[in-house]
């Protein structure tokens, strides 16, 4: 039998794998859809952040998950989502949020 914690830990490694494919697979939506418009040239460095971003995130939100008590699984698909919503989207929500709370204009 596995233990809780074992269990835990292989999901988070799981989770930042997916994580990392998951900001990829953005990154390259994103440079065909900027392709149509003008000639680009695919970035490995920006690939490579926009993944570990995406991993990075992915882990975050599974935490943050797991505190609320969230079941795994969903945890991990609400995971994989963040992470392909990338750190650039969450944080522009974030931002409106604030500034609708704080009365701030745009």
């Amino acid at each position: 039998m596995i233990k809780h914690t074992d269990l835990l830990n292989t999901l988070i490694a799981c989770v930042g794998g997916l994580g990392l494919i998951a900001g990829l697979l953005r990154y390259v939506d994103d440079w065909r859809e900027k392709r149509k418009e003008r000639p680009i040239e695919f970035s490995v460095l920006e690939a490579m952040w926009e993944a570990l971003s995406g991993g990075v995130t992915a882990i975050g939100v599974f935490w943050i998950l797991e505190g609320y008590g969230v079941n795994e699984l969903a945890a991990v698909g609400i995971s994989f989502m963040a992470a392909y919503l990338g750190v650039r989207i969450i944080a522009h929500y974030i931002k409106r949020f604030l500034d609708n709370r704080l009365g701030a204009k745009s």
